[in-house]
């Protein structure tokens, strides 16, 4: 009998000690986008829905990078991008300036990013702070008045994501067209196949579809017919980020339709380079250009 108290009592020793241990820290470092724009995902999945779209050159906090995917806070909002349009470091300082919220109580600031610097300041739940800056697991942050240090960024949470829920709708600055168009890079180098319209191969129609059903938007299958029946016709010079290009041997005939993304340039699933690439607008494809269409 008294073996087995004396068991149950190391168990419930035991399991305290581990509940004392602290949340992994949500963080890991910062970013910067590295593509013209990237759009935020609530899932590590390119058919997730898009948050928000994350302008090019932005700076953004880094949770977890994972099977391609990163889980980044922007502007005080988490999500998932994709990991090849990241450039990562460990810390980055000035560059952020949304709130973040305390989650804990008799929360410690300190004066550098570990537990071995002075305490400078406490906060309880609810208080409110300006993120300016990362340095692994740590948030360089500061009050209302100026006064600034690190807290763990286990223990604070974004303004953004308080109280989300499954409804919540995200305010997103892109017009529908850039939007479209980044979840179109986001395809880049996938495989031609001819009659393809999944991830497995695309055609050039199969990729438009594809992309554009995400949108929830339908159209015929093949280029001539898109050309034919959907959407509203765009002067070439009026072209926008996700209009569809079109392009054929005759003056008519359509053999061929890419998405514009501006600049000049088109997003297409090319038979020739076996993949989905981008391409300039100009020599063969200006040649054999033959009109466009606006779907949205």
């Amino acid at each position: 009998m008294k073996n087995s108290i004396m068991k149950t009592l190391a168990l419930c020793l035991a399991m305290a000690c581990l509940l004392a241990v602290p949340a992994s820290a949500d963080t890991i470092g910062g970013g910067t986008i590295s593509a013209d724009a990237l759009n935020l995902r609530t899932e590590a999945s390119l058919t997730a829905p898009v948050k928000l779209l994350v302008p090019g050159g932005a700076f953004v906090l880094v949770e977890e990078q994972k099977n391609g995917w990163t889980r980044i806070v922007y502007e005080g909002t988490v999500g998932y991008v994709s990991s090849q349009y990241i450039s990562y470091t460990e810390s980055a300082e000035g560059q952020y300036g949304f709130a973040a919220v305390v989650t804990g109580t008799d929360v410690r600031m300190r004066g550098g990013p570990s537990t071995s610097d002075n305490v400078i300041g406490h906060f309880d739940e609810g208080a409110q702070l300006t993120v300016l800056g990362v340095s692994g697991s740590w948030l360089k942050v500061a009050t209302e008045s100026g006064a600034g240090g690190y807290i763990r960024s286990d223990l604070l949470k974004y303004s953004t994501d308080v109280g989300e829920s499954a409804g919540t709708s995200y305010v997103n600055p892109a017009t529908l067209g850039e939007q479209i168009v980044a979840t179109a890079k986001e395809y880049l180098d996938y495989r031609y196949v001819w009659g393809g319209m999944s991830t497995a191969g695309f055609d050039c129609s199969g990729f438009v579809n594809y992309v554009y059903k995400q949108y929830d938007y339908s159209m015929n299958r093949v280029a001539q017919s898109i050309y034919s029946n959907d959407g509203v016709s765009v002067e070439k010079e009026n072209l926008e980020p996700g209009d569809l290009v079109f392009f054929g041997y005759s003056g008519t005939s359509v053999s061929h339709v890419g998405m514009y993304i501006g600049d000049g340039q088109m997003i297409h699933a090319s038979s020739s380079d076996g993949k989905v690439v981008i391409t300039d607008l100009s020599g063969y494809y200006s040649r054999m250009y033959v009109g466009a269409k606006r779907i949205i």
